[in-house]
């Protein structure tokens, strides 16, 4: 369960008695107040004794208000809420008197004193929730006060009708329960946290005013304070007017007695209740203030149809839920910004100003009612439609005004639609204050996200030819972004950038996307020096900021176009990590490696559950069973059906058979049967160990070093390759017998077609969503420590391949693999097993350990191969002794080694026609950087290669050039040991937790290769 939720909320002692306190207090309240409602409206004509109540309700909180919010603020608001109850309990012995006598007046001023231990209780209310619970939690919070108060009216509104229905003639019966419900709300106030007071040094003034009319001086220069206040004001007015309104209306036009009267005031207050308490889980750990148009408009046209249709019960009942559930989307962000944006020691004083001008609102609500009713004699419905239109006019009011209200309305639609947002490092968000976003630029939906997630407004630098779109000219001119122009127009782009300036020095947030466009491969780009500029004279932070998952999204390059393509899943979950304040002075090369560093520390700190290749692999496959899936050069052949079900039996065998087994062997060149094996003993949960053929000599010293106990192999593997039969070796042939099981065989078919990929993976194998943990070891070559037993997990093996065809954009499913690497390899495991099986693609397999360089070429002809994977020695055999037209189905050439010799990699394209992609990577730390493919658009060019480089960083790979000497960081250019940090990591040396923790410094690995970086992140060997 998340850590910021409704139960852990109300795991929350203190704040779970503060809500019993306000709980029961709303509840006499609202009691109280309908009993003496319903008895003056059962004795008029007209509702003018309504609107009177109203008033007497009212004006205490106009006169004390100002008491109360220096009360709240010089001492223990917990103290002063314990007082007012106290006084609550007198209240309702008083009302004993009044009730009992049915003395009219008497029942008045009873009311009156109720209204005053109100205002004294409000402030403190209200002042004390962001002093109990966490700021991410204030819209949670806000939602459960909001739902319980309206659940008190709920409940209030139902006792009040039945009380009344059955002891209108015993009103001591209802008095008593008045009191009741004051003593046990008083006792409850007694388990509220302890809080100290805020202010204890302000002097208390006679005049009840002064504290309100500091708090309307506050407001002056914060025009979204004011505007949060006088929606609330608004609010209060509708909602006593509403109230009042349906009194009359349930009374004289539906024809309802008390009992009646009282259910339409409870559904008022569920559905409310209920939009509160929705609005608190929509808002996420943010205070979602998109909801407060929304809110308005949805009770605005539910006041106005009610207006407009013919009296009847049922629809009064249908619209009373519509435009309650939006009330409370439009009260819960305002009451949350009013706890939020005033300082600590003016959150008193600024709730109790807020309560005078609520009280004003609803007093003027109730007069202008009573003039409606009295003086003009309009009927209920007519005064419906009159607030109604008044809502839906304040509604466009609001958005002219204030249109970042409009744009997070728009913004939380399609983010709680489409995408699901999480953020990390959320205490460097720039809650106050001028700050620069500098921001890699993943897709056209960027700004977007970023908007919905910080709660401030963000000025965006964007390109003018965006900016001049007629369609979105007028979105980019209300979110007051700043137009920049490319190209030779220096004057242009200096006046954007000191425009970017003045909108620092004068708080706001700024954000840029300092790679100047969007990637086309996922990789970061160079950073524009841009904001260096702007930063010269301005003294604010620079806050990096690292987008997560949008290459998914519709609106990047993913497969080679912007928008016309179908979301990969929905919704897409996205993240937003901020990085610690910068200064204002940090280069542009500091920033993009900050910023690069942000993607990794993502990928290693969020939990992938259920993504595990075994999931990964049915998910892609399910509906390829007619496709070709992979072959050999012994011959064998497999469509995609045939292979997973021979897989799901193997891998079934493969459980029952070594139930205690952990760690299986695999001694097989590259092969149908080894990929299969490979995939086999994932889905059975154990761990495949990669046997390296190639050095017979220590194969004894592998074994013993991971405990094996089973090895599968081929008997005429290892007499080819000279390995004595001297261990207890497994042959692949012995479990043939599933081929010939012809009902197991399609049982598996249609299990892995039809059923869903959890059952499937639970009844033939061993299913564990747990994605890092352990599923291959493959063997470290380090020179100082060879031979190590690496151990990989199902992300250090997806994520690379993730980010493979993600830089190398242009593949897809129709290409065919040519896998001459062996699997022990990391290249060898990574590209010629999972990718093709997790990317639906068909593989074909040099068997032969020493194949020669035609034997390989006809393969790739008979098969059509389109990637090949391979080693630098190879590459130089097919150059000496293979025809350009070997080559001619070969679209892309994988070194898994870098090749230096750039006179050699010339004459390569020049022979075939075809660069080879070289990078670098070790088995530690997985893939780290990889010549991917040029992007070539009109007038644009993105470059993946360059010659004698290494390739950039693959996507979450972050790198760092140390000097080797004193440790320090090195600038661009210079060159130093090159240190990793990637989510494609091992878990570590197996068994050998002291190896593992000297590896890694704080995540980063030394692979203690020297190497240089150019200003585009290429990698080159020293």
């Amino acid at each position: 369960m998340s850590a910021n939720s409704y139960i852990c909320l109300l795991k929350n002692r203190g704040f779970s008695f503060f809500l019993a306190t306000q709980f029961l207090g709303a509840l006499n309240d609202n009691l109280y107040r309908l009993v003496v409602s319903l008895i003056l409206v059962d004795t008029t004509i007209h509702g003018g004794s309504i609107s009177l109540v109203a008033i007497v309700f009212l004006v205490p909180g106009i006169l004390f208000s100002g008491y109360a919010g220096h009360l709240a603020d010089r001492y223990s608001k917990r103290n002063v809420l314990i007082i007012t109850k106290s006084f609550e309990i007198l209240s309702m012995l008083l009302a004993f008197i009044a009730l009992g006598t049915e003395y009219h007046s008497l029942m008045l001023i009873v009311l009156f004193t109720m209204a005053t231990q109100s205002a004294f209780f409000s402030p403190s209310k209200y002042g004390i929730i962001p002093e109990i619970v966490a700021r991410e939690d204030l819209s949670r919070a806000n939602g459960l006060v909001e739902m319980t108060t309206f659940v008190a009216i709920i409940v209030g509104s139902a006792i009040a009708g039945i009380l009344l229905h059955f002891y209108h003639a015993q009103m001591y019966v209802i008095s008593s329960v008045l009191v009741v419900i004051a003593i046990v709300g008083a006792a409850f106030s007694f388990g509220i946290t302890k809080v100290s007071a805020k202010a204890k040094h302000n002097k208390m003034s006679l005049n009840p005013y002064s504290e309100i009319y500091k708090g309307v001086q506050h407001l002056r220069g914060h025009l979204f304070l004011t505007m949060v206040i006088m929606g609330i004001c608004f609010f209060w007015m509708i909602a006593i007017v509403f109230q009042l309104n349906l009194l009359v209306f349930a009374h004289k036009e539906l024809g309802l007695q008390y009992f009646g009267v009282s259910m339409l005031q409870m559904v008022l207050a569920i559905g409310i209740g209920a939009g509160a308490l929705l609005a608190g889980h929509l808002s996420y750990d943010r205070i979602e203030y998109g909801l407060i148009p929304l809110g308005l408009l949805g009770t605005g046209v539910g006041i106005t149809v009610l207006a407009l249709i013919p009296p009847s019960v049922t629809w009064t009942y249908v619209l009373l839920v519509w435009a309650s559930i939006f009330t409370g989307f439009f009260i819960v962000p305002l009451k949350a910004l009013l706890q939020d944006l005033p300082r600590k020691t003016q959150k008193g004083r600024m709730i109790a100003t807020n309560n005078v001008f609520t009280d004003i609102a609803m007093l003027t609500g109730a007069g202008v009612l009573w003039a409606l009713q009295v003086v003009l004699e309009l009927s209920p419905q007519t005064i419906f439609l009159f607030w109604g239109i008044i809502a839906l006019i304040i509604t466009a009011a609001s958005i002219y005004m204030l249109p970042a209200f409009f744009i997070r309305l728009v913004l939380w639609m399609m983010m709680r639609t489409f995408y699901r947002v999480k953020v990390h490092n959320e205490q460097n968000m720039p809650k106050e204050g001028p700050a620069l976003l500098v921001c890699n630029h993943v897709s056209f939906l960027d700004a977007l996200v970023l908007s919905a997630v910080l709660p401030r407004f963000i000025r965006y630098l964007i390109h003018k030819k965006y900016y001049d779109i007629k369609s979105l000219n007028w979105l980019f001119r209300m979110a007051n972004a700043i137009p920049v122009t490319s190209g030779s127009d220096k004057e242009s782009i200096e006046d954007s950038l000191k425009i970017a300036a003045r909108e620092l020095k004068k708080g706001h947030v700024v954000c840029i996307f300092a790679e100047g466009r969007i990637t086309r491969t996922g990789n970061l780009l160079p950073f524009k020096r841009g904001f260096e500029r702007i930063m010269k004279e301005v003294d604010a932070p620079i806050i990096p900021v690292y987008l997560d998952r949008l290459w998914d999204s519709i609106f990047s390059f993913s497969g080679g176009k912007f928008f016309w393509k179908l979301p990969r899943r929905i919704p897409i979950e996205i993240g937003v990590s901020f990085g610690e304040p910068m200064p204002a002075d940090t280069q542009a090369w500091d920033v993009r490696q900050r910023v690069q560093e942000l993607g990794t520390q993502i990928q290693l700190s969020t939990p992938h559950k259920h993504d595990i290749l075994p999931y990964r692999f049915l998910q892609a496959t399910r509906f390829r069973h007619g496709q070709f899936c992979m072959a050999d050069s012994d011959h064998s052949r497999m469509k995609y059906g045939h292979f997973i079900a021979h897989t799901l039996l193997l891998a079934k065998c493969l459980r029952d058979k070594h139930p205690d087994e952990k760690y299986i062997g695999i001694l097989l060149p590259a092969s149908v049967n080894a990929a299969m094996m490979n995939v086999a003993i994932a889905i059975a949960g154990k761990i495949a160990v990669l046997l390296p053929y190639n050095e017979t000599k220590n194969i004894k010293s592998h074994i013993d070093k991971t405990n094996l106990k089973t090895i599968y192999s081929d008997h005429g593997f290892l007499q080819e390759r000279h390995i004595r039969d001297d261990f207890e070796w497994q042959a692949i042939r012995d479990i043939a017998y599933i081929n010939n099981d012809k009902k197991a065989y399609w049982s598996a078919r249609v299990a892995a077609f039809f059923l869903p990929i959890k059952w499937t993976l639970k009844h033939y194998g061993d299913y564990n969503s747990d994605s890092q943990a352990p599923v291959a070891i493959l063997w470290s070559v380090r020179d100082n420590h060879p031979h190590r037993p690496v151990v990989l997990s199902h992300q250090s093996i997806i994520a690379p391949v993730n980010g493979f065809s993600q830089v190398f954009g242009d593949t897809s499913s129709r290409d065919r693999v040519m896998g001459v690497l062996p699997f022990f390899t990391s290249m060898g495991l990574l590209g010629t097993v999972w990718l093709p099986l997790l990317q639906g693609m068909a593989v074909v397999y040099q068997s032969d350990t020493n194949p020669a360089p035609d034997a390989t070429a006809k393969l790739i002809k008979r098969h059509r191969a389109t990637l090949l994977f391979d080693v630098e020695q190879h590459y130089r055999e097919y150059l000496k002794h293979m025809r350009p037209d070997d080559f001619s189905y070969i679209r892309y050439a994988i070194a898994g080694n870098d090749i230096e010799d750039e006179e050699f990699s010339r004459a390569f394209h020049e022979h075939f026609g075809i660069s080879i992609q070289t990078g670098y990577g070790c088995a530690e730390v997985g893939p780290i950087s990889i010549n991917s493919p040029d992007v070539r658009l009109p007038g644009q060019l993105q470059k993946g290669t360059k010659p004698g480089s290494a390739g950039q960083p693959l996507p979450y790979v972050s790198i760092v050039i140390v000097d080797p000497d004193t440790g320090s960081e090195q600038l661009q250019g210079e060159a130093g040991e090159l240190w990793v940090k990637s989510p494609f990591r091992m878990l570590g040396y197996w068994e050998d937790e002291a190896a593992t923790k000297a590896a890694f410094k704080q995540d980063w690995f030394n692979t203690q290769i020297i190497v240089s970086v150019d200003d585009e992140g290429f990698l080159y060997f020293n």
